[in-house]
């Protein structure tokens, strides 16, 4: 399992992208952002307006959308909500960088539940077939699909994006469907739980 974890943290590591920098999207989708921390907004008279807020909350959802990472495990117009009303709470002399770290750090309620569901699944079903080779398909299903949304509701209760993190809940998850126990009683729902995960079918 110690491996397993090692693997996954260093495939996820690998996906996260360089920090988003500034660009047209609609004229040139494939440039590369110009980062623009806070004081970008402010240049015009040195103090920070509601509409000039609401431009850099706009920026960092649209950064939080580049990073391949943070796009899977945030809903990232929330993120630039949330980050708005941190801003609007904390005024324009905080940095940028600093609200954004203490929202990814777990102080926001915008995890992308429903898309990590379907990854923690995926992710638990690829663990199987490697690990356990004679679990069965239907148990295999059953599982993972406890799993998907155990581990997505717990992270959703506190989302910090940290790769190293992300696969303690899968692991957590599974560790929690496979206890006799708990089975076959549905993890404990919450107001970020999602609808019981149940992947699409494909032909042979």
């Amino acid at each position: 399992m110690t491996r397993f974890l090692f693997v996954f943290a260093l495939a996820l590591l690998s996906a996260l992208p360089a920090m988003a920098q500034d660009i047209d999207e609609s004229a040139n989708p494939d440039a590369i952002y110009e980062y623009q921390d806070s004081i970008y907004f402010t240049l015009d008279d040195g103090i920070q307006t509601p509409e000039e807020m609401e431009r850099e909350a706009m920026y960092v959802a649209r950064m939080c959308r580049m990073n391949a990472f943070q796009n899977k495990y945030y809903d990232c117009e929330c993120f630039g909500g949330a980050f708005l009303v941190q801003r609007e709470k904390l005024g324009p002399t905080v940095p940028q960088e600093s609200i954004i770290m203490d929202l990814v750090k777990g102080k926001t309620a915008c995890a992308n539940t429903v898309v990590i569901a379907g990854e923690y699944y995926q992710q638990c079903l690829d663990f199987q077939a490697t690990y356990y080779e004679m679990s069965s398909e239907q148990d295999n299903e059953k599982l993972c699909s406890c799993t998907g949304n155990r581990a997505a509701n717990e992270y959703s209760k506190k989302p910090i994006l940290d790769p190293g993190y992300a696969a303690s809940m899968l692991y957590t998850g599974m560790r929690y469907c496979k206890d006799p126990r708990n089975a076959p009683v549905a993890p404990a729902r919450t107001a970020t739980s999602v609808p019981d995960f149940t992947p699409a079918k494909t032909a042979n």
